[in-house]
């Protein structure tokens, strides 16, 4: 048995997800594709939807890892727009399901909570109250999961507009340009 099992599971689901719709895969499949017990299933997640919030939080934490390291906000949002585009397919097929409200809601909740660490970093002197912070987190995650759905595409060009769109709407340069000069 692998050190990581929870990885494993996750792993082993990605790759179910490649071949096969999300309302197509049962526990019973994923443990036979595993190779392990229910009861070990049933020890590290509650079913299926828990691997896949389990398995884009952890995407996204290894992202905020590398964006907090990035010497810009563009470097940072980079990496995280490059990160979506590679697992484009995969979060299509989990929107292309029967459950997308609720794989919406997850991917939106994942983003909020890369958002809060990356905010935190970068705006250390915000002048913002902690409710205004998150009424800001919480309109920019929707917005940014429907751009990444709508706009995010595998070519790097793609990927560097919508990296610069993202990292201006996020600084308020977007809305300052968008002003009627006097």
């Amino acid at each position: 048995m692998p050190m990581d099992t929870k990885q494993y599971i996750a792993d082993h689901l990605n790759a179910l997800l490649k071949r096969m719709q999300l309302e197509d895969i049962t526990v019973k499949a994923l443990v036979e594709d595993c190779q392990i017990s229910r009861q070990t299933f049933y020890y590290h997640f509650q079913d299926l939807v828990d691997v896949i919030q389990w398995s884009i939080h952890q995407a996204l934490d290894r992202s905020l890892q590398k964006s907090l390291q990035a010497g810009s906000l563009e470097e940072a949002i980079s990496i995280f727009v490059s990160g979506a585009a590679e697992n484009r397919a995969l979060l299509k097929r989990l929107l292309d399901s029967p459950r997308r409200a609720q794989m919406e809601h997850l991917l939106i909740q994942a983003l909020q909570a890369y958002l809060t660490g990356l905010f935190e970093c970068q705006l250390d002197d915000s002048r913002l109250t902690a409710a205004d912070l998150r009424s800001l987190l919480c309109f920019c995650s929707y917005g940014i999961t429907g751009l990444l759905l709508e706009e995010c595409r595998p070519d790097p060009e793609s990927q560097k507009r919508l990296t610069r769109q993202i990292c201006r709407l996020l600084s308020g340069q977007m809305q300052a340009e968008g002003r009627p000069q006097s």
